[in-house]
């Protein structure tokens, strides 16, 4: 299926924008990306969990790709705003957490954005993502059958087994390892996630 790699789903949304808006998207990517404003929407964006890669391109229409000939050369009207991003699950629950969780940044980002209906209420904003999206045909994806959290879980994993193996044991009796291993097997048991399609 286009868009999916083992777990993962890749989501590539093409937007135009008028290009005099170029100073005032200037002006709120600025305080967005350098100043980290408003940090409580990027705090509230990084508890989102199942979100692998996310990123926002600004495409001037001056500046949009020409592969040469025999491609003839465009004379385009607007900027582009280009969204690619990799998350777990289907693209309408990631869009809706996006709208629930920081739906003020969202309409920061893409208020510019020709036809934008904003991130609330949910259905018109899916519409509008649905006509822009592009198939991703092809991704990377370093860990097809691993969710975001499989991949932390595993890291956690890790560093445990890591701390366990350096914990001094001689002079241990049986008893007392076998206290030490459960605990750690305890300690650890909520990273032993599942892997696979």
């Amino acid at each position: 299926m286009a868009n999916s790699e083992g777990k993962a789903y890749a989501l590539t949304v093409l937007t135009p924008m008028p290009w005099w808006t170029r100073v005032y998207r200037r002006v709120v990517f600025f305080l967005i990306h350098v100043v980290h404003w408003p940090k409580r929407d990027q705090v509230n964006l990084a508890k989102l969990s199942f979100i692998h890669f996310a990123r926002w391109v600004v495409i001037r229409r001056s500046r949009f790709p020409w592969l040469g000939h025999p491609q003839p050369r465009e004379r385009l009207h607007y900027d582009y705003l280009l969204f690619c991003s990799n998350f777990n699950g289907g693209w309408g629950e990631y869009l809706d957490a996006f709208s629930d969780v920081i739906p003020r940044g969202v309409n920061n980002i893409w208020r510019w954005c020709i036809k934008y209906p904003k991130a609330r209420p949910i259905s018109p904003f899916l519409g509008y993502a649905a006509f822009n999206q592009i198939d991703t045909d092809y991704f990377y994806n370093a860990y097809p059958g691993a969710s975001t959290r499989d991949i932390k879980a595993a890291l956690e994993l890790h560093a445990q087994l890591e701390t366990f193996a350096k914990e001094p044991r001689t002079g241990l009796s049986d008893s007392e390892f076998r206290r030490k291993y459960e605990a750690f097997l305890t300690r650890i048991q909520g990273c032993l996630g599942t892997i696979g399609p």
